[in-house]
This record gives structure tokens, C-alpha cells and sequence, in this order.
């Protein structure tokens, strides 16, 4: 510990590992706080580090989620953080179980935090919030997924992450074309809830912002223009755009509905017709983090000032914007060489010629995720870890 620790106050941030981590460690490091973020310590996933980011290594959720819970209390402890700000979900779980996490202004109560990971919950929300909702129903056991009337449909998790035995998992998503279930289906269904939706193709987008004392504050959104696995994973580049009246009026009764505090995403669909159907609600911040800070939105000093009681000033115009990691597009292109489609059918060479082309255009640097000028190099190290990751198995 240096003499600066004693002085500056402390912004704890996890889990290291996540995609937005290192936008909201850049947003910081001009505040005037000490940046702590909190990593998995049997090397669950490998990172890029930040050399102004002091990493504190703590038992990995995956592994044993209450000795998480008791290390990061450890490190709350001993920090005494201002403000903790979950970039995933596992770090939202810990942290909202977190006995001594700081009575700030954006603190979250269990049941809001229930909710941010229970998709079925969500679901019913969101449907009497004023959202399209997709049919769906809760799922026991195979009759249930005989008994949906859609195919092709959808079989997930409810949950976006719960317990298996000791430690958290996420569960695996199918897609079912027919009545013939997998066996790797069958077995999912033995371990954990799982919801059968109906499959609807589409454009991914998203509502972000963030709630002080029951206002949103920002309203942004984004368009997804390439997602890393183009049968539906996170986006690897997106575009802003504007939310509609309709959207930003359902999401704020929604947010109010559950009591929401601090950051969130609205993830929905956008069909042929132009019908935004919801999909999910997340509690933290997101991937394309970087899209918002590109347009004016400096989203984690915001969520600063708001929890520090300051008067903030959003601005009147927001700009317009495209944003791309690298390393996700990257991955985009090896899926589509590889020929993995959401309509089952193998790619044609000109779809991957003209994916060759999006990809590797080039674009500004302050359109990629994780690029600061101050450290120009560290986005390309952090698309070569997402990379590898992705090729070994690895979890980004």
C-alpha cells in the first residue's frame, strides 16, 4: 500500500474478466479514485491487464460462490470502496450478497437483484410494462417443450446464471427445429429451469442508462451490426441510435416496477416489421460500453457522481457513433468461415467474402472498444486474449 491509498477514495470494480471492464477502468482514471478490481484467482479466464488497475484476486463464483461472497467482503473490508460497480453477472451476485458493500446512493436490494438474473420474472414484467413479449413458457420437463405450438424455438436457461452444487454456471441454450429433443437437451433439463421461447430472426438492440432515486438518466441505444456468434451471442459491432417514445416510456415503468438502482441494459429484438420484442433485462454495465463513451456518454463517471451526491449534466445532444472490438470480430469471421448460421444452412463464399470485407475495413482507432490514447496498444493485446480465449474454450 502506498501513501496515495490512505488519501484517495476507492472505486471496486468486477470482475476483471468482463468485456466492459476495461472502458469503465479508462472512464475512472482521470476521477481522482483508486481503481481496485477483483479477477478470479484459478485463472478461470485470462485478461489484459491495466498497469494504473491494482487486481485483487478472489475464489472464482464458478468454483465456490460463498467464498467469493466472503473474499470480496474481505476486500471491501479492507478498501472500504465508495462504490462497487459489477460488469457481469456473476460480480452483480457477489456483490449484492456482499453483507458490507457501501450505502451509496445506486446500492440494490436483493429482490432487484433476484430479478435482474431471473429471465422468467423478466419476461412477466416486461409484458405488463408495455413491452412485446415472445411466447414463452417455463419448462419442467420434456412434455412441456412437445406441448409448445412454435418451432423453430429456443430452449434456455431461466436463470442467467444459478448454483450448481458449490459454485455458478450458466446453462447451455438449444435450438429446437423439430419434436426431436437432444440428448444434450434431456440432460440440461435435469440440472436447472429452463424456458422454451419461440425463434424470431431480427436485429439485435439495446436501451442503456442508468437509475438515481427512480429517474433515468441518458436513455442511449445501439443497433447491433455484427454479433461474435452470429447465431446469437453479444455484439462484435453496433451503431447508435435513437430510442422511441414507446421504448423509453415501457422501460422507465419497468425500472420502476422493480426498483432499479445504478446501470442497466434492456436487450430487445427488432423483427422485419419493426416490432421491438424483449428479451432481457441486464443489471450492469454492458459490452458496447464504449459506443456511449464514444458519443458523449461517459456512462461510469456518471454512475460516480451520481453515487457521490453530485449535480450531473447530461448532455442535450447526444452524438452519433459506430464501435467495434476487435478481437469479437475477429471470432465473427472464423464462425462464418466455419459456416454456423441461425437459419441452418452453411454460409455461400459471397457471404463470406463480404464478411472479410465488413471486418477488416478499416475504421478509426476511437472506434474500437478499449482504446485510449494513453495506452494505444492495449486494445490490440485485448483482442488477442479474446481471441485465444475463444479458440481454447476460455470465457471472456
Amino acid at each position: 500500500m502506498n501513501s496515495n491509498d490512505t488519501i484517495l477514495p476507492a472505486c471496486l470494480i468486477g470482475f476483471a474478466e468482463a468485456l466492459p471492464t476495461p472502458e469503465v477502468c479508462f472512464s475512472l482514471r482521470t476521477a481522482g479514485v483508486r481503481i481496485v478490481s477483483f479477477c478470479r484467482s484459478n485463472n478461470f479466464s485470462k485478461f489484459a491487464r491495466l498497469d494504473f488497475v491494482e487486481y485483487c484476486p478472489v475464489t472464482a463464483p464458478e468454483v465456490d460462490f460463498d467464498r467469493a461472497v466472503s473474499d470480496v467482503e474481505d476486500l471491501i473490508r479492507r478498501i472500504r470502496p465508495e462504490l462497487t460497480i459489477p460488469c457481469d453477472d456473476a460480480a452483480l451476485m457477489v456483490l449484492c450478497r456482499a453483507s458490507n458493500r457501501p450505502n451509496d446512493s445506486l446500492s440494490l436490494t436483493r429482490a432487484a437483484c433476484d430479478f435482474a438474473v431471473n429471465k422468467w420474472t423478466q419476461i412477466e414484467a416486461a409484458s405488463a410494462c408495455g413491452f412485446s413479449v415472445m411466447q414463452t413458457s417455463l419448462v419442467t420437463d420434456e412434455s412441456d417443450v412437445n406441448r409448445f405450438p412454435f418451432r423453430p424455438a429456443v430452449l434456455k436457461p431461466r436463470d442467467a446464471l444459478d448454483h450448481c452444487g458449490s459454485g455458478l454456471s450458466k446453462g447451455r441454450t438449444f435450438i429446437i427445429k423439430d419434436d426431436h429433443l437432444p440428448d444434450e437437451a434431456k440432460e440440461a433439463l435435469h440440472s436447472r429451469p429452463y424456458l422454451i421461447q419461440e425463434y424470431r430472426a431480427g436485429v439485435g438492440e439495446g436501451y442503456f442508462g442508468i437509475v438515481h432515486d427512480g429517474k433515468i438518466f441518458t436513455g442511449f441505444g445501439h443497433r447491433r451490426v455484427r454479433m461474435m456468434n452470429p447465431t446469437g451471442s453479444g455484439s462484435s459491432a453496433c451503431i447508435s441510435r435513437q430510442p422511441e417514445p414507446g421504448e423509453s416510456k415501457a422501460v422507465e415503468v419497468l425500472v420502476k416496477r422493480v426498483g432499479w438502482q445504478g446501470p442497466f441494459m434492456v436487450e430487445l429484438l427488432c423483427d422485419d416489421s419493426g416490432t421491438k420484442w424483449f428479451m432481457e433485462f441486464n443489471g450492469r454495465f454492458w459490452g458496447s460500453l464504449a459506443l456511449a463513451r464514444r458519443c458523449g456518454l461517459d456512462m461510469p463517471r456518471l454512475v460516480l457522481d451520481l453515487g457521490r451526491g453530485n449535480a450531473v449534466t447530461v448532455p442535450s445532444r447526444i452524438g452519433q457513433g459506430f464501435a467495434r472490438h476487435l478481437g469479437r470480430d475477429i471470432i465473427h469471421f472464423l464462425f462464418v468461415l466455419r459456416g454456423a448460421h441461425p437459419l441452418f444452412r452453411p454460409y455461400t463464399w459471397s457471404e463470406r467474402f463480404l464478411t472479410l470485407k465488413a471486418v477488416f475495413t478499416p475504421h478509426g482507432l476511437k472506434s474500437f472498444y478499449n482504446y485510449d490514447p494513453a495506452r494505444p496498444f492495449f486494445f490490440i493485446k485485448d483482442a488477442a486474449i479474446t481471441v485465444r480465449n475463444a479458440i481454447s474454450g476460455r470465457r471472456r
